[in-house]
């Protein structure tokens, strides 16, 4: 499961200023719906810890884009779906 957490928190976690987190977005870096998620009416954002501090240790190389591509197949939408017709339980 992925661990989504605040601005505050991811600041303190990575050791990482905000100018930067904004910066990275800014340039691309850190793209919406897969690094971090905006809250609904507020001007503020849900970091995906596990991909952030990747990108952080990875210096967001290749090895970044596989844990990118990982973390979007994890994700329920993206899982197969059983096909067939339910069985009733027989008494």
């Amino acid at each position: 499961m992925t661990n989504f957490i605040g601005t505050t928190q991811l600041k303190k976690t990575l050791s990482v200023g905000k100018t930067t987190l904004i910066r990275l977005r800014e340039e691309g870096q850190l793209l919406e719906g897969i690094h971090y998620t905006r809250i609904p009416g507020g001007r503020k954002f849900l970091w995906n810890l596990d991909l952030v501090s990747d990108y952080f240790a990875t210096g967001g190389g290749s090895s970044h884009q596989q844990a990118i591509e990982a973390y979007l197949q994890s994700l329920p939408s993206n899982q197969s779906k059983k096909v067939g017709r339910k069985r009733l339980n027989e008494k």
